[in-house]
């Protein structure tokens, strides 16, 4: 395998290599000192930048002594300000300092501190906008023409302030169906996104032609062994019609239909082909108990229960076609302005926590440890993510932290240099 791989790639560059898996780094170390006269391995990335535990940690310290490692200094990204803050923060790990252009502009870094018993918390954040816009002089971010990407670090923190959480929740507690939700390929919902939704704009926009090329390719009505069937197509092609007229009804008045109602008024008109596991719902099928698949369709059935409106905001989202991303999703991307949201309480999680990095949080007898033993802490982790997500903005950025302790974090940020007062704001 080492000498077909060596004569077929004398020279292997792996790029974002402090997140690749740490067993296939340390295979390529291998064949790279068994074959040194044949064979170059570069690696291409910032440890700093690390977000996923299956990578190598520590992998600048496990380089051979004979490397080379050069690095990459000019930051042609960001404003000066944006610059000034990520060399801050990764200042507690390493001495890498990046340096900007000299013809970006000063810019802008603000951190607001919001009471974690705030109800409304997208209303805060439209207003942590317009201030910003304030602050900056900036008109796109705020208003009709804002243009802000919004980072959360996690996925149904986004869906909540995206309206598609009920649609969403449901089905992201159930471990086999994550991958798939969060990709877009369950085939549950692709029957709503790939063929109803888009069926559905079409008849909005009174586009015909594509109503037609989408029941021509997708539904079963219209198959070439259904229409052999037929001794009268016109009135099979009819029938189709009437059948998406009649599916089309659903929407009238302005009424947003549940998924559930969509399902069962596309099994009644035959329009499309439904999933097996759809037909298990519909007919409310109850499995052993205690059986994966019970969850599966208990997940569906909550799911299917919120307003079709929530599959567009979906879609919108796993496409990449939304102004929402999570914090590790966002790497290698970049934005004008950024809005970085911080929620150790809405988050959920226990590999990050933004309360114990700005000093808002005692640490466990587990940090301790294993700060003693040279371990990774779950500061470390949020300190790479937090890295991550400030480094994203070109411009400008907002760093919104929900907490109890507002004073404490101030103080804690202001002894880090990350932010100065005149850059905080209480509210």
């Amino acid at each position: 395998m080492q000498k077909i791989m060596v004569g077929s790639y004398p020279i292997l560059l792996i790029d974002e290599s402090q997140d690749t898996i740490k067993e296939l780094i340390e295979s390529f170390f291998m064949v790279q000192e068994q074959n040194k006269e044949n064979f170059s391995l570069g690696l291409i990335g910032d440890t700093m930048q690390r977000i996923y535990s299956s990578g190598k940690e520590g992998l600048e310290r496990s380089l051979p002594d004979n490397w080379l490692t050069p690095s990459k200094k000019m930051n042609h990204r960001s404003s000066k300000r944006i610059i000034r803050l990520i060399n801050e923060i990764r200042k507690e790990v390493d001495s890498h300092q990046q340096i900007p252009r000299t013809d970006k502009e000063e810019s802008f870094a603000n951190l607001f501190l919001i009471s974690n018993n705030s109800t409304d918390k997208l209303e805060i954040e439209s207003q942590v906008a317009q201030k910003m816009s304030e602050i900056t002089g900036d008109n796109s971010w705020f208003g009709e023409n804002a243009d802000i990407e919004t980072l959360a670090i996690e996925h149904h923190m986004i869906a909540r302030r995206n309206d598609f959480l009920e649609l969403f929740e449901p089905l992201y507690k159930v471990e086999r169906l994550k991958t798939g939700l969060l990709d877009g390929t369950l085939s549950q919902l692709r029957l709503f996104t790939e063929y109803v939704l888009p069926l559905i704009e079409a008849k909005e926009k009174g586009d015909e032609f594509k109503v037609s090329q989408i029941i021509r390719r997708n539904s079963p009505l219209l198959k070439s062994e259904t229409l052999k069937k037929t001794k009268n197509q016109r009135e099979a092609l009819k029938k189709v019609s009437v059948a998406v007229k009649d599916l089309y009804a659903l929407w009238d008045e302005d009424n947003d239909p549940s998924l559930f109602e969509v399902l069962l008024k596309i099994k009644d008109l035959k329009l499309f082909l439904i999933p097996d596991s759809l037909q298990l719902l519909i007919q409310e099928i109850r499995l052993e108990e205690d059986n994966e698949d019970n969850k599966i369709l208990e997940a569906l059935k909550l799911s299917f229960s919120s307003p079709f409106s929530q599959i567009k905001a979906y879609k919108e989202y796993i496409e990449g076609a939304s102004k929402f991303e999570t914090h590790q999703g966002v790497k290698g991307l970049e934005y004008q302005r950024v809005m970085v949201i911080i929620d150790d309480s809405e988050a959920r999680g226990f590999m990050f926590s933004y309360d114990k990095l700005f000093g808002a949080k005692e640490l466990t007898q587990t940090d301790i440890s294993n700060i003693n033993s040279g371990k990774e802490t779950s500061i470390d982790r949020t300190r790479r993510l937090f890295y991550v997500a400030c480094s994203r903005a070109k411009e400008s950025l907002a760093v919104i932290v929900y907490t109890g302790s507002p004073e404490i974090i101030k103080a804690g940020v202001l002894k880090k240099g990350w932010f100065n007062d005149s850059e905080i704001l209480v509210i």
